[in-house]
């Protein structure tokens, strides 16, 4: 299936991990950006509209680099590979943000969220907790109506009765 960020551990294979977490930071980055052309900002022509592109997209690409490679080089730094690592990547990552608006309350803010969340999501993966667990075969659902053989109990089969 391709590189996944926890195939190696922290403070090895950097520069991979930096490419992980910059492409899907991107990625959600476009779906913002989208949603801000679409419904907020209605930029008019092409150059606008990647002007929002851009205002979006280049800050969380960089604070997907800089959560990878922080917590990289503090794993290497610290020679602990702990929680801390991840809070000290997201405080780096949330302080992107607050270069990009100028502001020392929001950069403190958002390296108090954005460490929070690394660390939690770390002492998750150490405690084997799932924050957010999927459920497999679930049939009950809108997304998976398509699964259920809907017509078992209702009709029964005519091969059977004769």
């Amino acid at each position: 299936m391709g590189y996944s960020y926890y195939d190696t551990p922290d403070g090895e294979d950097c520069f991979q991990k930096m490419w992980y977490t910059t492409k899907y930071a991107t990625l959600a980055a476009l779906g913002i950006s989208a949603y801000d052309i679409a419904l907020v900002s209605h930029p008019q022509g092409y150059l606008q509209a990647l002007g929002r592109i851009n205002y979006w997209v280049a800050p969380f690409a960089t604070m997907g680099a800089v959560f990878s490679a922080t917590t990289c080089v503090a794993t290497n730094l610290r020679k602990k590979d702990d929680p801390l690592n991840y809070f000290i990547g997201g405080c780096a990552a949330g302080s992107i943000m607050g270069a990009k608006y100028k502001s020392l309350g929001v950069g403190l803010g958002m390296c108090a969220t954005l460490g929070i969340a690394g660390w939690l999501k770390r002492f998750g993966i150490d405690n084997g907790f799932v924050w957010f667990p999927v459920k497999e075969d679930r049939q009950d659902t809108f997304l998976n109506y398509y699964k259920h053989d809907w017509s078992k109990n209702i009709v029964p089969d005519p091969g059977k009765d004769q």
